[in-house]
This record gives structure tokens, sequence and C-alpha cells, in this order.
């Protein structure tokens, strides 16, 4: 007979003959320790079915006992179990979203075993992550936590794109290999983000004065004040831009490059958001040119139903500056909305310079992709 392992499963055990007078009893030893005594038999014939749960995969030979009690005779027979490993149930890791040139060292996957949680001393599972980038794969290293396993592995891209990551699982040595679903890799690449220069120049300014009102009927000035109330919003003193006209903003933003040298912190801050929405289908991207296609592209911006907003990046060292641990990966729109939440009087991080130094580092990498 087979089963699986891990699970209560019906074993049929047969029947027995006597022609004794009864009555009878009959227990089950299952072979792997345990025994369980049998409802007691009416009369000869089968012994049906019972439940069992064998904790563990392997051969079993258990042993079927039935004793006449009228006369004190017993019979007994042995019978085989084929308990086989039941397959993991792995789960691929939300928001995988490595920097291009910097390590990614991480989680990528995590699995349970329903046959219960084996010890992990490296004899019963054991992983390997396919980095979808035509690298060799990698062996994952397996951790565990309340039954939950979690695959982790480091692995450096030389470049960004889109990557399918798969991670393979092998239980105890048994032909029964998990792969995980893909997971896709996405970075904030070239053609998503301009640099600072672009937005203060002829090209960026006479993009921002043709931009018209997004699919939610917002435009640029009223949307810039609804998503980042204390930068652009009034919001604790921050400058209003919700009555801006698209050239008042493209004015505001030269404002602040002059004031910057091109270089400040509040500069690449809006620069990153016009990115953002320049790059979004339902924002800057539902204005279109004659021939139909998101103004953004005339730029040569790319322009999704994503936008640069979903668009992920590792924040290195400046974990302190968004209330997070370091090295963690964010999209830009949690960049952004992080930076707002911190705004004093429209000024990230108000006077706290290394704060502000901190996410300087992050929107300055951000924009230096393009």
């Amino acid at each position: 007979q087979r089963v699986s392992e891990g699970a209560a499963q019906f074993v049929s055990l047969g029947s027995f003959s006597d022609a004794g007078p009864g009555p009878w009893t009959a227990f089950v030893a299952w072979g792997d320790g345990w025994t369980t005594t049998l409802p007691a038999p009416s009369a000869p014939g089968s012994l049906g079915n019972q439940i069992h749960n064998y904790a563990e995969e392997g051969t079993f030979t258990g042993t079927i006992v039935v004793t006449d009690t009228g006369d004190n005779w017993s019979g007994s027979a042995p019978f085989t179990v084929s308990v086989q490993e039941v397959g993991v149930t792995a789960t691929p890791m939300v928001g995988i979203a490595p920097t291009a040139g910097t390590p990614y060292s991480g989680a990528v996957a995590t699995f349970t075993d329903p046959g219960g949680a084996e010890a992990l001393d490296g004899t019963h599972y054991s992983a390997s992550i396919n980095w979808g980038d035509n690298t060799a794969a990698t062996a994952g290293t397996i951790s565990v936590n309340s039954g939950v396993f979690t695959v982790s592995g480091t692995h450096t891209y030389a470049s960004a794109n889109f990557y399918t990551i798969s991670v393979t699982i092998l239980q105890d040595g048994w032909l029964f290999v998990t792969p995980v679903q893909s997971q896709t890799v996405q970075f904030v690449s070239a053609g998503l983000v301009k640099p600072t220069s672009f937005w203060e120049g002829l090209q960026g300014q006479g993009l921002i004065r043709r931009f018209g009102v997004t699919s939610s009927n917002q435009t640029l000035g009223q949307w810039l004040a609804a998503k980042f109330p204390n930068l652009y919003g009034g919001g604790g003193g921050a400058p209003n831009l919700s009555s801006f006209s698209d050239a008042q903003i493209g004015s505001y933003y030269q404002s602040l490059y002059l004031a910057a040298h091109g270089t400040g912190l509040d500069v690449e801050i809006l620069a990153t958001v016009l990115d953002d929405f320049t790059t979004t289908l339902s924002l800057g991207g539902n204005t279109t040119d004659s021939g139909g296609l998101p103004i953004g592209q005339d730029y040569g911006f790319t322009v999704n139903r994503y936008g640069l907003g979903a668009y992920s990046w590792n924040i290195a060292s400046s974990g302190a500056a968004f209330g997070t641990p370091n090295y963690q990966v964010l999209t830009v729109y949690q960049i952004l909305l992080a930076t707002d939440n911190f705004a004093t009087g429209g000024e990230p991080w108000g006077s706290n310079t290394f704060l502000r130094n901190e996410t300087l580092t992050v929107f300055q990498g951000i924009n230096a992709i393009s």
C-alpha cells in the first residue's frame, strides 16, 4: 500500500477467518513504533480500513494480530506500507528588487512541508537559485522559523533589466523537486528617469507645459499637492502647488534648480516626482501626442501602466532616513511617500543635515541611472 507522510490516511487491514466461537479482539502494530487497538470484530471477515499518520517517509512493515478470546487462539500477518514524501509548498517572495551593480542578499522564497517540518541538519532539504541572468545557479541558504522555511541567496546583477528568479527545492534525496513560480525583478532603469538638468532645460520645460490632466482629471499641480501634501500641498507650511499651472510648476522647478546649482535635495526629489508622473500611463501618460502616443515617449521616456513609482531601489545605508533598516528594497513610490511623511515646512527632515544627506544619496543614485 502507498500513503503520503504526515497525513492521516486510511490503510487497509485485510481480513481474517476463524472457526472458533469468538468473541475477537484485534490490534495493529504500524511498524513505526505505534500500535492501535481496533474495534472488536463482530464476526470473521474484513477488518476494514484504519486511519494512521506516518510521520516519516520510507517503507514500514506492520503486523495485524487477531485473538479469539473464546479459545485463546491468535493469528497474525504482516503488511507493507510505502510512505512517500509529500512535496513542499513553495511561495516566491514579493518585491525582490536588487539594484544593478549592488550585491543583493536576502530571501527569495519560502516553503512549508505538508508532511511535517524535518530537522534542518543538511540531510532533508536543499535549494538552488537560478537568478535568470544566464549565470550559474547558486546554492540557497535555508532557515526555518515556526515551521516556515526561507530560502535566501546573494547575487549581483551586472545590468538593469527584467529577470526571472526560480528556486528549486530537493527533499530527502527523493526525486521530488518543487520549482518556485517566476518572480520578476524590477529595477529603476534608463528610460524611467532623466537627469535633473533635463527638467531645467528647454526640453523638460516644454514637456511640463504640454501636460494635460490625469485619468482622474487632476492637473499636475493638483496631483502633486494631493499625493505629497507635506512637500507640495501646503501641509505644515509647505508650498501649495495645487493651483499652479504647468508653466508655473516648470518655473518653480527652475527656481529650485538655480538656487541649488542643480544638486540640491529639493531638486532631486521634484525631478523624481516629475519622472514618475511622466512615465505612468494614468498620469502624465494620459496626455498623448498627435500620433496617440504618451507625450513622454517623444522625449525618450519609457511610459507604461506602472510608472517609475512601481520600480524598486535598494536604499543601501540610508535606512535611518526612511525609518527602515539599512539595505531595504523599496519602490520609488515608497521612497517618495517616506520623504513626504518626514517633511517639515516643505523641507524633508527639516534641518537634520545627516538625514537630508542620506536621502540625497538615494535620490542622486536613482536619477543617475539615466
